[in-house]
């Protein structure tokens, strides 16, 4: 089995706060947006090449692996839905009573 460090997601929380507070939302968004082309691009690679399915296959590794519960659905080529019953991250940070941030996912773009 892979090692997981569970505790890398409150970290990373305190770190979302802290760029939100100390700079602002646009420094936040654009770290964000520089640490997802770093930390996903070879996902983006092999989505080019293998369509949705490699999106799928790397959902169901990363849930299985940190124990989430999901249901993926896949239509086609060209539609595909993650449904979230249990995050991994959050469970844990709830569970340690970890520092989670304030901002909501659907506040930063």
């Amino acid at each position: 089995m892979e090692k997981i460090h569970k505790d890398f997601h409150g970290a990373l929380s305190c770190v979302f706060q802290f760029l939100d507070e100390k700079y602002g939302k646009k420094a936040l968004e654009e770290y964000l947006h520089q640490v997802g082309e770093n930390l996903y691009r070879d996902l983006m690679k092999e989505i080019k090449m293998k369509g949705l399915v490699a999106l799928e296959e790397h959902w169901r590794h990363i849930f299985t692996i940190e124990g989430g519960e999901f249901e993926i659905d896949r239509r086609d080529d060209k539609e595909i839905t993650l449904i979230v019953k249990k995050c991994p991250a959050l469970a844990h940070i709830k569970k340690g009573n970890i520092l989670f941030t304030k901002i909501s996912a659907s506040s930063v773009r």
